[in-house]
C-alpha cells in the first residue's frame, strides 16, 4: 500500500523506483495505480510503468498498451516494453500494430522483441504474416524470423524454414536448421543431405542434428560417413551423439569403431551405445570402464545402468572407488538403476573425496585411496 500511494502521490523523486518495486512484487492492485500515471510525460518513466504492467499480465491494461503500440509518434523504448508486454499477454489486436512497428523501425531489438511477439500471438496467420516479412527484409531481421518460426509448430512454419537453407547468410540458415530440429519435415531432409556437406563446420553440424529427427534410410549412412570421415571433431562428435538419438541399431558397429578416436569422439559414442539398449554392446561398454578420460568412462558405466547388465555388477561396482568424482556418481547411478541395494564408496575413498575438496590437490592426492579431484 506504501508503494500504491507513491504512485498516486506522482512524486518524480521516488516515483520510478516505486513503479519498478511493484512490478516486481506482482500484486496485480498495482494495476488501477499505474494506468492512473501511464500519461505521465517521461518516456523513460512510461517504459517502466509498461515494463511493470507486462510482468504483471492483468488483461485489463492491454487497451492502454496496444494504444500505445498504435502511436507511429510513441518513443521507440517505450515500444519496446510494449511489444514484451503484448509477448507476456498474447492479444490478437496487438497484431496489425506490431506489423506497422516491423515496417518502420529499424531498431534491430524492437524488431527481434516484435517478431517474437507476432509468433506467440495466437494469431493462425502468424506464420503468413512472418513469411511475408522475408522479402524485403535485412538479414537480422530474417534471422529474428527464422528464429521465430523455429517455436512455431507447424509444417507451414518447417516449410518456411526450409526455404531459408538456400540462403547466404550463414547465421540464418543455422538459426533455420535449428528450428527443423525442433519442428521436422520429410521434405527438407534433401537440403539437409546436402548442408551435411557444406564447407563450414558449424553448419555440417546443424544439418546432422536436424537429420536425426527425420526417419528416411538414408540418414544412418551419412552419419555414420560423417563420424568416419570428417576433418572436423565437433561434426564427429555430433554424428556419434545423433546415431543415438536415431535409435537405429545398425549403428552399433560404426559407433564400435569410433571407440579408438578421440577423447570427444569416444564419450559421444559410448553415450550413443548405451541408449541404443542393446546387449552387445556390453563389452565394448566394459573395455571402457579403463578408459583414461572420465568422461568416457562415466558414459560407459552410465550405459551400463540403462542395459540393466547384471553381469558387470561387479565391475560397475569397482568403478566407485575411481578418482572422478562424475565417474563414482555415474556408477552409483548405474547401481540403482539394475536394483543393487545399499550403494556406497568405501569409507576410505569417501574420506579422501570430501579431503580432496578441502586440500590443495597436491595434499590430497597422498590420501588413502587415490589422486586429487
Amino acid at each position: 500500500s506504501e508503494l500504491l500511494s507513491i504512485v498516486e502521490e506522482r512524486n518524480p523523486l521516488t516515483l520510478n523506483n516505486a513503479v519498478t518495486a511493484l512490478g516486481r512484487i506482482g500484486d496485480k492492485r498495482a494495476v488501477r495505480s499505474l494506468l492512473m500515471v501511464l500519461e505521465h510525460a517521461d518516456p523513460r518513466l512510461r517504459r517502466d510503468i509498461v515494463e511493470a504492467l507486462g510482468l504483471l499480465g492483468d488483461r485489463s491494461a492491454l487497451g492502454k498498451i496496444i494504444n500505445i503500440l498504435s502511436d507511429p509518434n510513441e518513443d521507440e523504448l517505450v515500444l519496446l516494453s510494449a511489444v514484451q508486454a503484448v509477448h507476456r499477454i498474447p492479444d490478437l489486436r496487438a497484431v496489425r500494430p506490431i506489423i506497422d512497428i516491423l515496417h518502420r523501425t529499424r531498431n534491430p531489438t524492437l524488431r527481434l522483441q516484435s517478431v517474437i511477439a507476432l509468433a506467440t500471438s495466437g494469431s493462425h496467420k502468424a506464420v503468413a504474416i512472418l513469411s511475408a516479412l522475408l522479402p524485403g527484409a535485412d538479414s537480422a531481421l530474417q534471422k529474428a524470423i527464422a528464429e521465430a518460426l523455429g517455436n512455431i509448430d507447424s509444417s507451414e512454419a518447417a516449410e518456411t524454414l526450409t526455404r531459408l537453407l538456400n540462403v547466404e547468410h550463414l547465421a540464418i540458415v543455422i538459426e533455420a536448421l535449428s528450428g527443423l530440429r525442433r519442428n521436422p519435415l520429410s521434405s527438407s531432409v534433401p537440403a539437409l543431405i546436402q548442408l551435411s556437406e557444406h564447407s563450414s563446420a558449424k553448419v555440417r553440424r546443424h544439418a546432422l542434428e536436424a537429420l536425426a529427427v527425420n526417419s528416411d534410410e538414408a540418414i544412418r549412412g551419412i552419419l555414420e560417413h560423417r563420424l568416419h570421415k570428417d576433418s572436423s571433431p565437433d561434426v564427429r562428435v555430433a554424428a556419434a551423439l545423433c546415431l543415438g538419438k536415431l535409435g537405429d541399431k545398425k549403428a552399433i558397429g560404426g559407433l564400435e569403431r569410433s571407440l579408438k578416436d578421440e577423447s570427444a569422439i569416444r564419450s559421444a559414442a559410448a553415450a550413443s551405445l548405451g541408449s541404443l539398449g542393446d546387449e552387445s554392446v556390453i563389452p565394448a561398454l566394459l573395455a571402457l570402464l579403463k578408459d583414461p578420460a572420465p568422461e568416457v568412462r562415466y558414459h560407459a558405466v552410465s550405459g551400463l545402468g540403462k542395459l540393466k547388465a547384471a553381469k558387470a555388477v561387479r565391475c560397475i561396482r569397482g568403478m566407485l572407488e575411481d578418482s572422478n568424482e562424475m565417474v563414482r556418481h555415474g556408477a552409483e547411478t548405474a547401481l540403482q538403476n539394475l536394483g543393487v541395494k545399499q550403494v556406497s564408496i568405501s569409507l576410505p575413498r569417501r574420506f579422501a573425496c570430501q579431503a580432496g575438496r578441502l586440500m590443495p590437490d597436491r595434499i590430497a592426492g597422498v590420501l588413502p585411496g587415490g589422486a586429487a579431484l
